[in-house]
């Protein structure tokens, strides 16, 4: 009985001013750790940020509530939540603010308890509540994607090269045989095939035996049988469902990125493999430029030098020539022909 005589409006009310206080003066910025606190913490209409207007509006409940104008103080209400509709659409699409989802569900929470206080609820309001409520959830989901990420069978402890695969598929193979004892790769395994399951389920036994995952691999494919890769491999529900939901995760990432086969690869920043080649070129271009470097100084040192090999030459060799041309032009004396020779 006490606690149906409480002014319940009053009470949510008083919470939200205090929660939209403290947001006014950034003592709850610890709190939100989400991408999108970061993302919209300065964000300002008219030069004021949004808490200042979600205070206005807690403050504007409260006098409402204090005052038992329970219908003005509803129907106000549901002004804010179509306010807040737009906003949370904003954050289901984009980045999730955790401190403005709990600020938004304290509206929620204030309009119940207004809409407790009226005898009957118009049809209005509630598709009004409805849109917000999907809204807040759509913007709670977005939110926990990051936790609710892909599930890797093997990883480094930052992994800047991420391949899907399905152990049913030979370039899968190859991409996993390629990158396979390298630090900066992670490996997310698809069910792509009827038996994958199966196979995937004993590619986690076989890494927990200290096998590479190249390794792991070809001892599905060399030795098939002595791994019991059927349907009806021998696996706890609970564990058979996990694994199910895991592989549903990563395949559900590989269609959030268009992508609708495997082998599937993703770059996260430079990875070191591709970082180390470029380095390797960097050096092998760096090597080819002072060798030609050096070739233009040797053949700089060797064009100074033919020269005067050329003249040594030239004075060794006139005599004979001179010698060879008068004898094809017929005797003569002190440069002039005779008479009959010149006729």
């Amino acid at each position: 009985m006490v606690l149906k005589r409480l002014n319940w409006p009053l009470f949510w009310a008083i919470a939200l001013v205090c929660a939209c206080f403290l947001a006014t003066q950034g003592l709850v910025k610890k709190i939100c750790q989400t991408a999108g606190c970061t993302l919209y913490q300065d964000v300002t209409i008219f030069g004021l940020s949004l808490w200042w207007y979600g205070l206005a509006a807690a403050l504007v409940l409260t006098v409402l509530a204090a005052s038992h104008r329970f219908r003005l103080g509803f129907w106000f209400l549901n002004l804010a939540l179509l306010f807040d509709s737009a906003l949370l659409l904003l954050l289901a699409l984009s980045s999730t603010c955790l401190n403005c989802l709990l600020i938004a569900l304290g509206f929620g929470l204030t309009y119940l308890a207004f809409r407790q206080k009226l005898p009957q609820i118009p049809k209005l309001s509630q598709i009004i509540f409805l849109l917000w409520l999907m809204l807040w959830g759509a913007a709670a989901v977005n939110m926990l994607k990051p936790s609710l990420g892909s599930w890797p069978i093997q990883s480094g402890d930052d992994p800047h090269v991420l391949i899907y695969f399905s152990p049913s598929c030979p370039r899968c193979q190859d991409a996993v045989n390629f990158y396979s004892g390298n630090l900066d790769a992670a490996f997310f395994p698809v069910e792509d095939a009827e038996d994958d399951l199966a196979k995937i389920a004993q590619l986690e036994l076989l890494l927990k035996k200290n096998l590479s995952l190249k390794e792991a691999l070809a001892s599905l494919k060399t030795n098939p049988a002595s791994h019991n890769l059927d349907s009806s491999f021998n696996l706890d529900p609970i564990d058979k469902l996990k694994l199910y939901l895991r592989l549903t995760l990563n395949k559900s990432h590989l269609l959030a990125q268009g992508s609708m086969g495997v082998p599937y690869i993703e770059y996260r920043g430079l990875p070191k493999i591709i970082s180390r080649e470029i380095k390797r070129q960097e050096k092998a271009a760096q090597s080819v430029d002072i060798s030609k470097q050096e070739d233009a100084q040797n053949y700089k040192t060797s064009a100074k030098s033919e020269p005067a090999k050329d003249s040594q030459n030239l004075g060794s060799d006139s005599a004979p020539n001179m010698v060879e041309i008068d004898d094809l032009l017929g005797p003569t004396t002190s440069g002039q022909c005779q008479k009959d020779s010149c006729q």
